[in-house]
C-alpha cells in the first residue's frame, strides 16, 4: 500500500517542483518584489526554499519507491 500512495504522490511532487523553478525564473527576470513595505524585498530568495524544499521532498518519496520496490522483490512478490 505504501508503494501506491508513493507512485501517486511522485509525479505530482515533480509536476509542482518543475512549476515552482518556472514561477522562480520568472520572478527574478522580473524583479518582482514584495511591495507589502517601504523595504520592497525582492522575492525570488524565498521561492528559491520552496523549489528545493519540494524537490528535496521529491527525492525522498523517490527513496521510498525504491526501498519498497526492493522490500517486494526480496519478499518474493508478497506484501509485508
Amino acid at each position: 500500500i505504501d508503494l501506491v500512495g508513493y507512485t501517486v504522490m511522485l509525479p505530482l511532487l515533480i509536476w509542482l517542483s518543475y512549476q515552482m523553478y518556472h514561477y522562480l525564473v520568472d520572478g527574478y527576470s522580473s524583479g518582482e518584489t514584495s511591495g507589502q513595505s517601504a523595504l520592497n524585498l525582492p522575492v525570488w530568495p524565498f521561492r528559491v526554499v520552496f523549489l528545493v524544499a519540494f524537490t528535496l521532498f521529491a527525492l525522498q518519496v523517490l527513496a521510498e519507491v525504491l526501498k519498497s520496490v526492493r522490500r517486494f522483490n526480496l519478499n518474493g512478490g508478497t506484501a509485508a
